[in-house]
């Protein structure tokens, strides 16, 4: 709809100039000719005064690109290794790049440590780290690269759709874990440990490039908003990363 507004905006202006010239051109008597010399400036005018007319769009929610960490801000696209989900689409991997200058990934490293030991005190005992801070993957990564590459949020929804996963109401070992933002975009994710038959639903996941934790799905840090998804595929490796 707003494209054709434009349209009828430019050939309404574009009227009026063509109708001036023409009056010039082939008119007679000096009011023709008067008229006929305020329609050529008069279009673009009114060209530029049926453009304010145009309700404004709304704008449109963007899928997150980055993650937690300040680290994706500095990824690399992975150019040796393809990943595909099993209906053939390509999903982009990535790899820290190098730090900058004043940076490096020894700090990098040393910070994610400094969070995991911050975030072990301030939940009191209800998670437990599974292995220490790491620039490596984030929680994508983790799940569908086995833990060799990074994937950014926005790749996500096509894996869940393409690979066949559906949400489950009683989640068992080896489900995943979706964690969302309000607008339904996927914020973290991780494996369930133990379902409620062992007593406890557990998960694991990695946080950003800090650790990776066993907890509750309540005790993070991410979203209250989750939801439990399982496929009939085995594992949740991609393909194209089964045979390296």
């Amino acid at each position: 709809m707003t494209c054709l507004w434009y349209v009828l905006s430019l050939c309404v202006g574009g009227g009026l100039s063509v109708g001036g010239l023409l009056g010039l051109v082939l008119g007679r008597g000096a009011r023709v000719v008067g008229l006929s010399s305020l329609l050529i400036p008069s279009g673009p005018l009114a060209a530029y005064a049926l453009t304010l007319l145009i309700p404004p769009q709304p704008a449109e929610a963007e899928a997150p690109l980055g993650d937690d960490s300040h680290i994706a801000d500095g990824l690399e696209r992975v150019i040796d290794v393809g990943a595909r989900t099993d209906a053939g689409g390509t999903i982009p991997l990535y790899r820290p790049g190098p730090p900058l200058p004043h940076e490096s990934s020894a700090a990098w490293i040393a910070e994610g440590a400094a969070d995991a030991e911050r975030l072990l005190k301030d939940f009191a005992g209800r998670i437990r780290i599974t292995v220490p801070a790491g620039i490596d993957y984030n929680c994508y990564g983790w799940v569908f690269t086995g833990g060799r590459f990074w994937i950014r949020p926005n790749a996500v929804p096509a894996i869940l759709d393409e690979n066949g996963y559906k949400p489950v109401a009683e989640p068992v070992p080896g489900d995943l874990i979706v964690y969302w933002d309000a607008h339904g975009w996927p914020l973290h994710c991780g494996l369930v440990r133990s379902g409620a038959k062992e007593g406890r639903v557990l998960v694991e996941s990695k946080w950003g490039h800090g650790g990776q934790f066993v907890h509750s799905p309540e005790d993070q840090t991410y979203s209250t908003s989750f939801t439990f998804l399982r496929s009939r595929r085995q594992g949740h490796l991609l393909k194209g990363l089964e045979e390296r």
